[in-house]
């Protein structure tokens, strides 16, 4: 996300540890795949999250870090001072916006999701393996302009107008061999030729619905994702009829990535 606002022209910091701060400042950043090749040479950087956002000229802080470290990025925002600028949350799971909202206030908060996957083998090198997009919570003030800035960066982004439905249709499909594949130690396509493991996977994965179902969230669609078809196929057809049709997607989506359990 930042490499190809950066590569766009828009003015990005980017938070690093300082172990990897000294490589990228050498090597800047480059970005190859699926999208292309861009580089940004001379990348603005940061070690301290208050050096990054005290000048008053942040006006968006992007949150992209695993679930288990929102509180950890919750203080650390709290840290630097002042009440920091919107933050664009596009991490996995459900409870986050909750979290980041209690910290800073709901109209300080932008629901996001990413569907790209990319790897990034050593500091300042990152992969795009499969382009898909960005999904955006719509009515914000920011929003459009996000929209905008994306969209200019390369960045297929859809505005949704329901957060929480968009945030619950992308854990749907990030629970596909996820879990089951991690506790068993096997690949996504083991789990979908196992007929239990595909059977319990098929019962998770309904029971999400119901949830969903009870918060009268609809599945959404995402970008390059088949979240709407997944919807539909759970509640209409029998496992058996799209347990290939998974298997190969979940196998070309995911590649050689390990489960992000």
């Amino acid at each position: 996300m930042g490499g190809a606002l950066a590569a766009a022209g828009e003015r990005v910091t980017f938070l690093v540890r300082s172990s990897a701060a000294k490589h990228i400042h050498a090597n800047g950043i480059s970005i190859s795949g699926a999208m292309g090749a861009l580089s940004i040479p001379a990348p603005r950087l940061s070690t301290d999250i208050a050096s990054a956002i005290v000048d008053g000229r942040c006006d968006l802080v992007i949150l992209a870090v695993k679930s288990f470290h929102t509180a950890a990025a919750i203080q650390a925002l709290r840290s630097a001072g002042a009440l920091p600028p919107p933050v664009l949350c596009l991490q996995n799971g459900v409870d986050n916006e909750t979290l980041l909202a209690d910290a800073f206030g709901a109209k300080n908060v932008i629901p996001g999701t990413v569907t790209t996957s990319v790897s990034s083998p050593q500091p300042g090198v990152v992969v795009v393996e499969r382009e898909r997009g960005v999904g955006l919570a719509a009515g914000h003030p920011l929003s459009l302009q996000l929209l905008q800035a994306f969209s200019a960066a390369g960045l297929h982004t859809l505005l949704h107008p329901n957060a929480r439905a968009m945030k619950w249709s992308k854990l749907l499909t990030n629970m596909l061999a996820n879990a089951s594949a991690a506790i068993c130690d096997i690949s996504p396509a083991a789990v979908f030729a196992h007929d239990r493991l595909f059977h319990l996977e098929i019962a998770a994965l309904r029971e999400t619905l119901a949830v969903m179902r009870g918060l009268r969230l609809p599945v959404v669609r995402l970008p390059g994702t088949p979240s709407h078809w997944l919807g539909f196929a759970l509640r209409r057809l029998p496992a058996w009829s799209y347990r290939g049709f998974l298997a190969r997607k979940v196998a070309r989506g995911r590649g050689g990535k390990p489960p992000s359990l």
